[in-house]
């Protein structure tokens, strides 16, 4: 056991970089800075873009189920005169020609000019 040495205690203390080697890593982490502002930009400006489409299709879609919303209120309209008995009456006389049992008949009579 009278081999074992204890190592000896090793300090590192860092060391100042040349100068090149600072201007290398500026220049390094201001393009990277650099194109990450430009990726965060153009991210930026598409996601503008899409939402501006996409509020212009949702004024397209309100104006649409405005039109629909009027359209089902006169389509409810007309099946609530639709059964309504006069309309169904009426109906009849002008499609079908029905008569009730008290109407008289009335016959058109074509009269012809004298020569």
């Amino acid at each position: 056991m009278s081999n074992i040495r204890p190592l000896p205690n090793i300090v590192y203390f860092p060391t100042a970089l040349p100068a090149r080697k600072k201007k290398k890593r500026r220049a390094r982490v201001l393009v990277a800075v650099f194109l990450a502002v430009v990726y965060l930009a153009i991210t930026f400006v598409s996601q503008e873009l899409a939402m501006a489409r996409l509020r212009e299709r949702e004024i397209e879609l309100l104006a649409v189920r405005s039109s629909l919303a009027e359209q089902a209120t006169q389509l409810q309209a007309e099946i609530d005169l639709l059964q309504t008995p006069e309309h169904i009456e009426r109906l009849a006389r002008q499609r079908l020609g029905l008569l009730k049992p008290q109407d008289g008949i009335l016959l058109p009579v074509i009269v012809s000019p004298r020569r």
